[in-house]
């Protein structure tokens, strides 16, 4: 017994550390990260995973002499990448250093993970378009046309309901589905991007779309037939097929966005916003999920000081107050209808 608890011991490198953050990672995630390690490894210290050493991943042989990486040693090797590289890539590229390095902190290794943080991190570029509630819905009835149209259909409503991401939501088994009593929902508990553990809800005739799936395939995953790259191709035919602007760049991960616009546009509620799409920081909601506004009538300094004379409600009737609070603002319309409904039954 003592003999095996040594070899186990031995086996222990290197090599098996960094085996051991990659293998947080699924899929193409996974894949990208070992190569951009590789990457960088061989750039810094000319060798790769498999030849690294921990005194070589500490320090960088400078002049002959060995010294602790530091930032500007990173600075070097982004202008390196910025030969050959977009900037997404970039900051894709430099994240997963990062998160390795601060694996390496955490479990013993004399390294700083804030070296990484440089400008190229910071740097935004225009990212993907948002879906209306509306165009979701069309787009998961016209979904249903493609092949495994069914379960096509019911990620992409899962995907907007829940604002997962793509690799969380096609890794999701049924172990990881349970009832919540109290509110009558159901709840999805799954790790997402950064190792987050994420927990959403949604509803039953969500569920019951699941359960179809579950009857005819008899498979513990809930998507065992639809993988990345065939999602994302049906995605851009959908939208094609539905006359959605290109120029919009509607991709998988809009469905994400689509209820954290939602929970902007009709509440402005910061703290709604970040549990629904699991961001650490309300920043990055002020950034992506908020437009500029040219209308200065409208902003909140000017509105907050006006009176409101109530009298003007008198002069339209129901109909046309539905119609103008839909095409001012449909989630506010929808929130509307959902509180009214709500306080029938208390």
């Amino acid at each position: 017994m003592q003999a095996a608890t040594v070899q186990s011991l031995n086996i222990d490198s290197t090599q098996t550390d960094i085996m051991i953050w990659a293998n947080k990672y699924k899929g193409k995630s996974r894949t990208e990260y070992l190569r951009d390690a590789n990457e960088f490894f061989y750039f810094m210290h000319g060798r790769r995973i498999d030849e690294i050493s921990k005194t070589e991943i500490e320090t960088i042989n400078e002049n002959g002499k060995r010294t602790r990486l530091l930032n500007k040693h990173v600075e070097k090797y982004k202008q390196y990448l910025k030969e050959r590289n977009s900037d997404s890539s970039i900051r894709r590229k430099i994240y997963g250093i990062r998160s390795l390095y601060k694996f390496l902190r955490i479990n013993g290794y004399d390294v700083d993970h804030m070296i990484f943080e440089t400008s190229t991190l910071k740097k935004k570029t225009k990212g993907y378009g948002f879906y209306s509630p509306v165009e979701v819905k069309r787009l998961a009835t016209e979904a249903l046309k493609e092949r495994d149209g069914e379960e096509l259909s019911t990620l992409i409503l899962l995907a907007a309901t829940t604002s997962l991401r793509l690799n969380a939501l096609l890794g999701l088994e049924w172990l990881n589905i349970i009832k919540h009593e109290e509110s009558g929902l159901y709840l999805v508990n799954t790790i997402d991007k950064g190792d987050q553990e994420a927990t959403r809800p949604f509803e039953q005739d969500l569920f019951d779309k699941l359960f179809l799936i579950r009857n005819r395939t008899g498979s513990d995953k809930l998507f065992p037939n639809l993988k990345p790259d065939k999602v994302e191709k049906s995605i851009i035919r959908l939208n094609e097929r539905l006359g959605l602007n290109p120029i919009r760049k509607l991709r998988f991960h809009s469905l994400r966005k689509a209820a954290i616009k939602y929970e902007m546009r009709t509440t402005g509620n910061l703290r709604r916003a970040k549990d629904q799409g699991g961001h650490n920081s309300a920043q990055v909601l002020l950034e992506d999920y908020t437009e500029a506004e040219d209308d200065y009538a409208s902003r909140a300094g000017i509105l907050m000081m006006k009176t409101i004379d109530e009298s003007v409600f008198d002069s339209v009737g129901k109909e046309e107050l539905l119609c103008m609070i839909k095409e001012i603002n449909y989630g506010v319309y929808q929130q509307l209808a959902y509180r009214i409904q709500k306080r029938r039954f208390e």
